[in-house]
């Protein structure tokens, strides 16, 4: 019988830890990959990057389990959407992300121009 994931949660943890030796390869090149990122990235961008340097891992659906965790952690926050430009995709909407380094530097340029007093 097979068993139905409840939700999905439950099934990326799942991934996680079935995949576990590329869950936590992925995951610790991503942790230091998004904080260099100063620039809105998508999967797709984090995915490319990852295969310059290492081999694919077993099972794809890593990286979602992977994105999952960073958002979860505070690492990346969601921006918006676009469409992938992946062959395999077919142009399916995927989400954008910012990371938290690029997110705190756009608040304190933000708060830096509202503080200055301009005169005439």
């Amino acid at each position: 019988m097979v068993k139905v994931h409840k939700t999905k949660e439950e099934a990326l943890l799942r991934v996680g830890m079935a995949n576990k030796d590329d869950y936590c390869k992925i995951f610790n090149f991503a942790v230091e990959w998004v904080k260099l990122q100063f620039k809105v990235f998508s999967a797709n961008d984090f995915k490319k990057a990852y295969l310059e340097k290492h081999e694919p891992p077993i099972q794809p659906n890593v990286y979602g389990s992977v994105f999952n965790n960073l958002a979860k952690e505070g690492l990346i926050f969601r921006h918006g959407a676009i469409n992938s430009k992946t062959p395999e995709s077919k142009g399916c909407l995927i989400r954008t992300w910012i990371s938290r380094e690029y997110k705190q530097k756009q608040q304190q340029n933000a708060s830096y121009k509202s503080s200055l007093k301009l005169e005439l």
